[in-house]
C-alpha cells in the first residue's frame, strides 16, 4: 500500500528498523514536510538520534514516547498534530506493515480533518513481489496477519487465528 508522494506538514515515522528513519530522512530533504513525529515507548528517542545524525534538525523532530504498539501510535499521535496545527502527514512504516497502519491511522483519524499519506520504506529487506520466497518474510506476514485480526476483532481471536497460522507451518 502506497499513497501518491505530495508536501505535507509532518513526517510521521512509527518505531521500529532504522530504515524507517532513513526513508523518513530522505522525504524531509527532499523538502515533502518540515517535521517529524517520531512515534514509540522505547525506540523514538533513539529514532530522533539517528535522524540528527543524518542531518535533520533536532528542534524539526517532535518525540511520542508513550506508544507501546501499532494499535496505540495514531491516537497519541493526533493530539500532537492538533496541537501543532498540522493538517497533513506522510506515514512512513514497513512494507509489510503499512495496510495495518493505514487501517488503524484511518480509524483514528476519521473526520478529523487531517490528510494522511502512507509511504512504506522504498529501499527495503521485504520484497512484496516475492515475500513469499524467504522465510523471515513469511514470518512477518503471518505476524501481520495476526496483529490484523487482533486489531479488528479484538484479542479474544488473537489465540484462534495464532493457532490457525502456527497450523500452517
Amino acid at each position: 500500500m502506497q499513497d501518491e508522494l505530495k508536501k505535507a506538514d509532518v513526517i510521521i515515522v512509527l518505531g521500529g528498523g532504522n530504515d524507517r528513519v532513513e526513508e523518513a530522512v530522505r522525504l524531509y530533504n527532499e523538502g515533502l514536510a518540515g517535521h517529524m513525529i517520531m512515534t514509540g515507548n522505547r525506540v523514538a528517542g533513539g529514532m530522533q538520534r539517528s535522524a540528527v545524525r543524518l542531518g535533520v534538525p533536532e528542534g524539526n523532530i517532535i518525540l511520542e514516547t508513550e506508544a507501546r504498539s501499532t494499535y496505540q501510535h495514531p491516537g497519541l499521535v493526533k493530539p500532537i498534530m492538533q496541537a501543532r496545527g498540522f493538517k497533513s502527514a506522510i506515514v512512513v512504516s514497513s512494507p509489510y506493515h503499512m495496510r495495518r497502519s493505514a487501517m488503524l491511522f484511518d480509524r483514528a483519524f476519521k473526520n478529523s480533518g487531517i490528510d494522511l499519506i502512507y509511504h512504506p520504506v522504498q529501499d527495503s529487506w521485504f520484497d512484496a513481489d516475492d515475500w513469499w520466497t524467504k522465510a523471515v518474510s513469511r514470518r512477518e506476514v503471518k505476524m501481520e496477519y495476526v496483529k490484523l485480526a487482533v486489531n479488528v476483532w479484538g484479542t479474544r481471536v488473537s489465540q484462534f487465528v495464532g493457532n490457525l497460522v502456527g497450523e500452517s507451518k
